[in-house]
């Protein structure tokens, strides 16, 4: 049980946290605050009698996708240019529904300037790194990579992206569990390889998407810029 693995494991707390369904540690430690009064990081130090509590509630099931990949592809990339929209703020404490609908409404926007057929890559860039689970201001920029720089009128942007050293990580299957594969780069694969990030945006590059293929088909390459 979760209360267990907290007091008598030495499993980190953002570990444990992806393992029962959260997106994001902030998430489990909310809703872990919610249940018993304290966060998860004080209950470990002194456990509280579980008598009279209700069983506590898992985040999302589980996704039955492989995680990132143990050993990244490191690479160097081109710097590019994308056209994109931005929406800013977290739903349910992860992107993936403002992404959609920014993905959905540019997709339209292509569309309608009749651009659709020079789109070459699917992106989304995430410009600052969120404070939290009710961060109202963080970004996520859903883009296109054209067959050409082109000027576009707003709400669409171009913005450049890429350039030096990155390493590539895999995410197979829904898009919903896409931020614990960030999790697991960034707090898991990244600090055992010894592999520093640097200050750049990360991104997303959909390799194998569209709303005909089934959930488990879908594929993503996680790029996180390092030195």
């Amino acid at each position: 049980c979760i209360r267990d693995r907290l007091y008598t494991s030495r499993a980190r707390i953002t570990d444990i946290a992806l393992d029962v369904g959260y997106d994001s540690p902030d998430a489990f430690s909310k809703a872990f605050r919610k249940w018993s009064g304290r966060p998860p990081r004080r209950f470990r130090r002194r456990p509280i009698p579980m008598e009279g509590y209700a069983s506590f509630r898992l985040g999302s099931p589980r996704p039955a996708p492989q995680l990132p990949c143990r050993r990244p592809r490191l690479t160097r990339l081109p710097t590019r240019s994308m056209v994109y929209l931005e929406k800013k703020g977290f739903r349910d404490g992860s992107f993936y529904a403002v992404g959609r609908e920014a993905a959905e409404e540019l997709r339209v926007l292509l569309a309608g300037q009749k651009m659709l057929g020079r789109v070459r890559a699917w992106l989304s860039t995430f410009p600052r790194r969120p404070r939290g689970i009710t961060d109202t201001r963080v970004a996520i920029q859903v883009g296109a990579v054209l067959d050409r720089p082109t000027a576009v009128a707003p709400p669409m942007q171009t913005r450049s992206f890429g350039g030096g050293r990155w390493a590539v990580l895999c995410h197979r299957g829904p898009y919903r569990f896409l931020f614990q594969s960030w999790n697991r780069a960034y707090f898991g694969v990244m600090p055992a390889l010894g592999l520093i990030p640097r200050d750049a945006d990360p991104f997303e590059h959909y390799v194998v998407a569209g709303s005909d293929r089934p959930e488990q088909a879908l594929r993503t390459l996680i790029h996180v810029p390092i030195h």
